[in-house]
């Protein structure tokens, strides 16, 4: 799979469950959580998401001062 597409789906996983841990998406889309890390970066350095705490979440769930990946909405 190639990394724009997974990015996609890792959006898309975000958007469906509301909330998500970087151990899910490695599992669920067969790669390292390492790939997910950078998959993330990614997509926050393309205003896709920001970062909340301890996984990815949508933005309304995220809870101030803490440090996870969330969507960004658009």
């Amino acid at each position: 799979m190639l990394a724009a597409e997974r990015q996609s789906r890792i959006v898309d996983v975000i958007r469906k469950k509301g909330s998500v841990h970087v151990d899910e998406l490695a599992k669920e889309l067969s790669v390292s959580p390492m790939t997910i890390r950078r998959d993330l970066v990614k997509l926050q350095q393309d205003d896709r998401i920001e970062r909340c705490h301890g996984g990815a979440m949508a933005k309304h769930r995220c809870r101030g001062g803490l440090s996870n990946w969330v969507l960004r909405p658009h």
